[in-house]
Parts: C-alpha cells; sequence; structure tokens
C-alpha cells in the first residue's frame, strides 16, 4: 500500500540534508501508542511539513511511498495542527517530460526513417509508470489524509 497513516510519537529524526523548499530525512522513528516503534528511512518532505517532524511531536503522520522515496505529505498533530504538501511532484514532472520527450522522438523515427526506436518505447513505458504511480501515490495519499475531515457518510436505510 502507498499511503499510509501512522498515528504516534516521533522519538528521532535525523535530516540528511534541507534545501530549495525539501528536507531529506535518514530515517524518521514513530513510537506507536502500544510502543512498537517505526523506522521510516529516506523520507523526502517539503520544509514546511518537515518543520512539525521533531522529536516529540505527537499525531498523525501521513506518510507515501513512490519508487525509492516516501514522502512525508501530511501531519495532524495533537495540538490541533494540520498540514498537508505532497513533496514527490517531481516524480510526476519528470515522469509527463520521458512522455513528451519519447513519444516525439517515436514520431519523428515513424515518419523519417519508418522504424520504431526501441530505446524511446521502454523510456515511454517508464516515464509512463512513474507518472502513474507517483499520481496514484498522491491521490491515495490525499482521499486517506482528507479521510479525517469529513463526517462519516450516512448508513443506507435498509428494508426489513
Amino acid at each position: 500500500m502507498p499511503a499510509k497513516a501512522i498515528q504516534g510519537t516521533i522519538r528521532d529524526a535525523e535530516i540528511r540534508w534541507s534545501r530549495k523548499g525539501k528536507t531529506v530525512f535518514d530515517r524518521i522513528v514513530i513510537e506507536e501508542a502500544d510502543g512498537h516503534k517505526r523506522a521510516i528511512r529516506k523520507v523526502v518532505a517539503l520544509d514546511n511539513v518537515a518543520a512539525f517532524a521533531t522529536p516529540g511531536a505527537h499525531g498523525t503522520f501521513y506518510v507515501c511511498d513512490t519508487f525509492d522515496l516516501r514522502g512525508l505529505h501530511g501531519v495532524k498533530l495533537s495540538d490541533g495542527t494540520k498540514l498537508a504538501a505532497f513533496p514527490l511532484g517531481a516524480s510526476i514532472t519528470v515522469g509527463a517530460i520521458c512522455m513528451v520527450v519519447t513519444l516525439a522522438w517515436i514520431a519523428v523515427q515513424l515518419v523519417f526513417a519508418s522504424k520504431l526506436p526501441i530505446f524511446a518505447v521502454l523510456g515511454f513505458g517508464f516515464g509512463s509508470a512513474a507518472f502513474l504511480l507517483a499520481r496514484s501515490a498522491k491521490s491515495d495519499v490525499t482521499k486517506l489524509y482528507d479521510a479525517g475531515e469529513r463526517p462519516a457518510a450516512p448508513m443506507p436505510a435498509t428494508i426489513a
């Protein structure tokens, strides 16, 4: 499952680097209510969300997976602080650019050389996968984050 909501308290947050509005953590350790500690490695967050990923922060943390990266999408802290920002938008952009460039390469080769370049087809496939997986992860984690904001749907009436 690419999207997870983890409730607990952050016990450790090791920052690898922070620049251009993004922070990359080596790991974030979250202790859940039952005492189980969950370590999340290679986490990317936008700076406004990363500011709340500090030791001692208690609440719900929304994490999404895309390829080998994990993004901290949002936080809902026990003090009422709520913030969400999708950190892996570059994966969507890179996938879209890869699709457009390789599709243009395929079109040029088909028109001028009457052949289908296999590397362009593979590039289009990888670009499509990157684009679709990143969009899916963003959609899943946004739905998960928003689920706590909406009232539960009423139960349908049943006829006995």
